[in-house]
């Protein structure tokens, strides 16, 4: 096996929810030091980090060897570029949450990596102390990106977008729909965030977004934040 390539032992630690099995994590960047680092980091935090790569081809063969749960991509991988591992991890394991972890913030590389529906991205700055949070909201069905982020994703796909038009003219969905999905682009996706902020219980926040998603044929947040980011979604929408 590559040496940057290689399945990592469980450290024993504790998860995070004892009602829970240990997050089972694996680390794809090309940067032996980070990656290095970011799996002892995870591990002294409870999560069992199966495995890391330093290649996209070496990522692919580990997903497939180890099934984690989340899988960490930078984007500058050095055989291809950390998107196609993303792409190709979706498409063959649906199950595994996908999160972009990268020092590369640009314009494109935020909307493409929404756009691809990968279920987080996450800039190399982010506090130590969130990461294992967002990991576990990202197992539990969420999409985890910064406010920040989302927001300058919504204020992008705007200005791609004529002036004054968020939507499709096809666009079925109801009032109080539009609202649930402009929050949710604007990176209010937890329940209870979205409930709190629509005045109404977290069923009713879960009914609606089950609507949504069958009415749009999406399957995840993910494709949600996709779909209404490429829409121009947003706060007002």
């Amino acid at each position: 096996m590559h040496p940057d390539s290689r399945p990592v032992a469980s450290t024993g630690g504790k998860p995070q929810d004892p009602l829970l099995p240990a997050l089972r994590v694996m680390i794809a960047d090309d940067h032996d030091l980070f990656r290095e680092s970011l799996a002892r980091l995870l591990s002294s935090s409870g999560v069992d980090v199966v495995g890391t790569a330093g290649t996209c081809a070496q990522a692919l063969s580990l997903v497939r060897s180890t099934r984690p749960d989340v899988i960490l991509v930078d984007l500058g991988m050095p055989d291809a570029h950390g998107l196609d591992a993303c792409r190709a991890v979706l498409a063959e394991f649906p199950e595994t949450r996908v999160i972009v972890l990268t020092g590369a913030t640009g314009d494109d590389e935020l909307v493409a990596a929404i756009e691809a529906g990968v279920h987080g991205y996450l800039p190399k700055s982010t506090p130590p102390a969130r990461f294992v949070e967002y990991l576990e909201r990202a197992r539990g069905g969420e999409m985890v990106i910064p406010a920040e982020f989302a927001a300058r994703a919504v204020r992008l796909a705007r200005d791609r977008q004529h002036a004054g038009r968020t939507a499709d003219d096809t666009d079925p969905l109801t009032r109080r729909e539009r609202e649930i999905v402009s929050l949710i682009a604007s990176g209010v996706t937890a329940t209870q965030d979205l409930a709190a902020r629509l005045f109404v219980s977290t069923n009713t926040v879960k009914f609606h977004v089950r609507n949504i998603l069958g009415k749009l044929e999406l399957h995840s947040r993910a494709e949600l934040v996709a779909w209404a980011v490429r829409r121009g979604f947003g706060r007002g929408a």
